[in-house]
């Protein structure tokens, strides 16, 4: 057990190490091939509210804890605001990937595609992995 415990430690640390550097031959399953190379560059090509909404949601709750009515109603309207803002960017993230996945990968199934472009979409660029290989505003 101890070295099926080393073992699968220093696998982990294999994938982490390939995730951070962009070694694909290493990637996790869900990470691999040339359809989700293909998602990643897309969604990092773009900057989404998506990727915004954790720390402005914190500065919203952090604003509501005020003891002042009319600043927690203003952040209620914001919070409400982005809520309705991240569903339409997700939305349409969702329907343009899925609809550039079929123009150019026409053989693919295309399980799974619009939550894996959703899911990296809302994190944070810094934290994700594998890291993005290309900048915002690039063309992909």
């Amino acid at each position: 057990m101890r070295r099926d415990r080393e073992r699968m430690r220093a696998d982990r640390a294999k994938t982490r190490a390939a995730m951070n550097t962009g070694d694909e031959k290493h990637y996790l399953a869900r990470d691999q091939g040339d359809v989700r190379r293909f998602i990643r560059n897309y969604v990092d090509s773009r900057r989404t509210v998506a990727e915004f909404f954790l720390p402005l949601i914190l500065v919203i709750l952090l604003t509501s804890l005020i003891g002042i009515p009319v600043v927690q109603f203003a952040s209620t309207i914001i919070w409400l605001a982005v809520m309705v803002l991240l569903i339409v960017d997700l939305t349409i993230l969702g329907m343009r990937v899925k609809r550039e996945v079929r123009k150019r990968f026409p053989d693919d199934p295309g399980k799974g595609h619009v939550l894996y472009a959703i899911t990296r979409a809302t994190q944070l660029r810094r934290l994700r992995l594998p890291k993005p290989q290309v900048k915002p505003g690039t063309l992909v």
